[in-house]
Parts: C-alpha cells; sequence; structure tokens
C-alpha cells in the first residue's frame, strides 16, 4: 500500500458562488475543476440517494481546496455530514483494500456505507475515521494522483 498523494481538505459551505468568489477574489485561489454527484459516498452515508453533492476545487500554494455544497430535498436534521466547516482530508492511495485493513488495525474505522464506485470515471471511495473521529476520504482513481475530479475550469480563470 502507498498513499500517492495528499489529495485536498474538503470545507462544507453554504453558497457555492459566494464561496467561489471569496477564495477566487479575496484569496487568491486559482479554479481547478468543478464537480456535481448525486447519490455519491455523502449521500450514502445520510441514506439519501437525492442528495447533490456540487463541488469546485481550488489550489493556493500547492494545497487544493475542495468547496462543496450539499442540495438536500427537503428537511434533514443536522448531523456531522451536512454542517458547515471543514468535512474531512482526503488521501489518494493506490491499493484500496490494504489501505482500509491498515486502518483498522491501526484503530480506525471503515465506514462502509460511504463505499461508492464510479464506473464512468474507474474510481471507488470510502471514507474512514481516524481513532478521534476525523473523517478522511480514501481515493482510489486512475490517472494522475495530483489533478482533482471534475471539469478542467482553467479557461475559465484565466
Amino acid at each position: 500500500m502507498a498513499v500517492q498523494r495528499f489529495s485536498h481538505i474538503a470545507i462544507r459551505v453554504t453558497d457555492l458562488e459566494r464561496s467561489r468568489r471569496f477564495y477566487r477574489d479575496a484569496l487568491e485561489f486559482r479554479e481547478l475543476t468543478e464537480l456535481e454527484i448525486t447519490g455519491g459516498p455523502t449521500a450514502l452515508l445520510l441514506d439519501r440517494p437525492d442528495l447533490l453533492l456540487r463541488a469546485i476545487f481550488m489550489e493556493r500554494d500547492g494545497t487544493q481546496v475542495e468547496l462543496q455544497q450539499l442540495d438536500l430535498p427537503g428537511r434533514v436534521e443536522a448531523v456531522a455530514w451536512t454542517r458547515v466547516g471543514l468535512a474531512h482530508i482526503a488521501l489518494r492511495v493506490d491499493d484500496l483494500e490494504t489501505t482500509l485493513e491498515r486502518v483498522e488495525r491501526a484503530g480506525g474505522g471503515v465506514l462502509e456505507a460511504s463505499r461508492f464506485r464510479s464506473e464512468e470515471r474507474g474510481s471507488e471511495v470510502v471514507f474512514i475515521t481516524d481513532p478521534d473521529g476525523t473523517y478522511v476520504e480514501i481515493i482510489r482513481a486512475p490517472g494522475d494522483p495530483a489533478v482533482p475530479p471534475g471539469e478542467s475550469l482553467r479557461d475559465a480563470s484565466t
């Protein structure tokens, strides 16, 4: 098992466009990609297949930030997965199953309900928790681990 790269820090926001402008215009982050997923790992954890996650990946000084907004039809009680603020850190790995075994041996937890496979992207994602309950997204995906998922925004931000 090898961790290929620290992937990103996810920040849950209430207004994706407002946050995009703030990070881009005030803090000079560069837009990289944007992504929309219905029924992804967060939806699986909440048992809400209708949940839409909209995200923008941005970069500053080599650190990638994922600004993400959850669109939840109807009323949903506030749980850890829906709160605004830091959502999780993420790591790209080359061997998901070996990584998950190591997590459990080291006292972490594997949140099997979050396991999500994307045939389209050829990827698999599962959330884990560290021994104190901090969420970590573990990603196995083809391609360059330095490139975030989604559609490129490089032309749009120049």
